[in-house]
């Protein structure tokens, strides 16, 4: 076995490891002097907002003007939170560090909180936006506190 490639794996292995709690870091409600995590934080509070506003607004006759917009910015919302929840999931092992990964990533899984962001994206998905399971995505701001 040529000891060099070894070394090489390793290396790559611990890269991928540290890229990862960096990726941990910037998902998790940060702290004041992480620039990345804050302003990860602040889109993910603007994309609820906006969703919010977008549930509210859809019940309106007023809005059947702008629903290609609405589904628009629906599909990239619900885009970045799918993107957000499987983030979660690869590092969850961050999350519950005395847990093996598997069993981080099924407890994070079956979370209050993981559970909330797998909502928040299915009612889109599933059904192209419509009904009451949309209203997941507004309790989704209880996440971020």
């Amino acid at each position: 076995m040529n000891v060099s490639l070894v070394v090489q794996a390793i290396i790559r292995i611990e890269g991928l490891n540290m890229k990862k709690r960096r990726i941990f870091e910037i998902i998790q409600v940060g702290n004041l002097s992480d620039i990345p995590s804050r302003a990860y934080d602040a889109f993910l509070i603007v994309a609820v907002l906006v969703n919010i506003f977008i549930a509210l607004f859809d019940t309106f006759p007023e809005s059947e003007p702008y629903q290609g917009l609405i589904w628009g910015v629906e599909l990239f919302t619900v885009i970045f939170f799918t993107v957000d929840y499987v983030l979660r999931i690869w590092t969850a092992d961050f999350l519950y560090p005395g847990m093996k990964e598997g069993k981080a990533r099924i407890r994070f899984i079956f979370s209050w909180a993981g559970l909330i962001d797998v909502l928040s994206c299915v009612p889109f998905l599933v059904s192209a936006g419509g009904g009451v399971l949309r209203m997941f995505r507004i309790i989704r701001i209880l996440r971020v506190f």
